[in-house]
């Protein structure tokens, strides 16, 4: 009996493994559509406009209108030139075709503005680990409940105890009642 309770745990922790490797893929395929899908709305006119206006003192005084119509010129690129920290591209076009210049102050903004999607995720996986564990710990007590309702209804009274202080012996009992997550 404890031999197949190994196996099925180990089958069980392999299943979980398997579980947070795709969970990982997921999250890295969500996090890179995040970015895509951010950096195509921040390249519409409009948003760059209202983002100019609302955020600059230079522009406070135009209308949106007017900031799309005189003052962007052309297209908005998307992840077309370089601006990682290493890669070359960043100060010589920062510098050359903006002359902004690269203090590390800015660069620090710069690298912070970039993480936000990161902040974003982490936010996003701690609620969704708090709402798991909710859900889990509400499904769990349910389940034991079941558990109790079952044992009392059969005259168990001394496996009500037992299954109250051993873990394995709850899941056992579980199992032959067939108790499970639904």
């Amino acid at each position: 009996d404890t031999t197949k309770e190994r196996c099925f745990t180990r089958r069980r922790q392999a299943v979980v493994r398997q579980t947070d490797i795709a969970q990982t893929i997921d999250l890295a395929l969500d996090k890179a559509k995040y970015d895509e899908c951010a950096k195509k709305l921040l390249s519409y006119k409009s948003i760059i406009a209202w983002i100019l206006k609302s955020c600059t003192k230079e522009f406070s005084q135009y209308s949106i209108a007017f900031i799309m119509d005189h003052c962007l010129k052309g297209k908005a690129e998307i992840s077309q030139r370089a601006v990682h920290q290493d890669q070359p591209d960043r100060e010589e076009r920062l510098d050359r075709d903006f002359k902004i210049a690269m203090t590390e102050e800015f660069e620090s903004e710069v690298g912070k503005m970039c993480n936000l999607s990161d902040a974003i995720e982490e936010l996003a996986i701690q609620r969704g680990m708090e709402k798991g564990m909710q859900q889990g710990m509400q499904q769990g007590e349910e389940l034991f409940a079941k558990l109790i309702q079952k044992l009392f209804a059969l005259g168990r009274t001394e496996d009500v105890k037992r299954v109250a202080e051993d873990k394995e012996y709850r899941r056992i009992l579980m199992e032959e009642f067939s108790i499970q997550k639904e």
